[in-house]
């Protein structure tokens, strides 16, 4: 999935194309983002990760159907028997003082009212399962998008890859390389264009697709060596700064030769 000049001599060149569809989630994947079930608009959780722990807050609603605020901290446990990443912690309910007095950290009080479970499936979408009182409740949920990323722009890029299942064994290897990476994005019509400095470059176009603050690419790549690559960039956390992706990539080298490949790579804006 990358246009480094040594897999792409080695196998071939590639850039990142997320599926329009879910891609699997990893213990590496950040689930940091507001997150909703679009057909119960109205309620919601935001999820804040820091290493392996979440906090979560949800705005949900009482019997009564006035405002109800828990929040809870969970702790990575591990992969459940079907793959899914869990995340368990207890709920609490807190009150305190009146937003528009002095606040006074004394009169907070926090009461565990249950537990909750979330369960990574998707890179954007997972499974929430908490306790309240007694009241057990099951929901589907996904990342909230509030505004595309424009990832329009000129990029210097680090990239990380292993390629495997190659024609010649010898190809399959770990390579570190550098590279310069053009971007431009018209809503969701891609174009990605870079070159490792030598006279090889390459062109990928493709789709643009983003759940809540991740963003996916699928793409085809043409270079100037006759290589060929479908891209898969998934993962994408775009900054001010620049960005950041996990990728796979399968290319078809002159001659009837083909590798695959998969790494990470941060780009950073000039």
């Amino acid at each position: 999935m990358n246009p480094f000049r040594r897999l792409a001599v080695a196998m071939a060149f590639t850039f990142f194309a997320a599926l329009p569809i879910s891609s699997i989630a990893s213990s590496s994947t950040d689930f940091t983002d507001l997150w909703w079930n679009p057909s119960e608009s109205g309620w919601g959780v935001t999820i804040t990760q820091n290493s392996d722990v979440l906090f979560l807050t949800f705005f949900v609603y009482g019997a009564d159907g006035k405002p109800y605020w828990v929040t809870a901290t969970a702790n990575y446990m591990g992969t459940s028997p079907n793959g899914l990443l869990v995340f368990t912690g207890d709920l609490y309910e807190t009150s305190g003082p009146w937003l528009g007095g002095q606040f006074n950290a004394a009169l907070v009080n926090a009461q565990k009212v249950g537990t909750v479970s979330f369960y990574g499936q998707y890179i954007e979408a997972g499974q929430l399962s908490y306790t309240v009182n007694g009241t057990t409740v099951y929901k589907q949920i996904e990342r909230q998008l509030l505004r595309e990323e424009n990832l329009s722009g000129s990029y210097y890029v680090a990239n990380v890859g292993t390629t495997y299942d190659c024609t010649n064994p010898a190809a399959n290897k770990t390579a570190q390389v550098v590279f310069d990476m053009t971007i431009q994005q018209n809503n969701q019509a891609i174009t990605i264009t870079f070159t490792d400095g030598s006279t090889t470059s390459c062109t990928a176009q493709g789709t643009y697709w983003q759940a809540g603050r991740m963003g996916d690419i699928q793409a085809t790549e043409v270079c100037a060596n006759g290589v060929t690559e479908t891209l898969h960039f998934y993962e994408i956390e775009s900054t001010q700064k620049g960005f950041t992706a996990r990728y796979v990539q399968h290319g078809s080298l002159p001659g009837g030769q083909s590798c695959s490949a998969t790494g990470v790579l941060a780009g950073v804006r000039r």
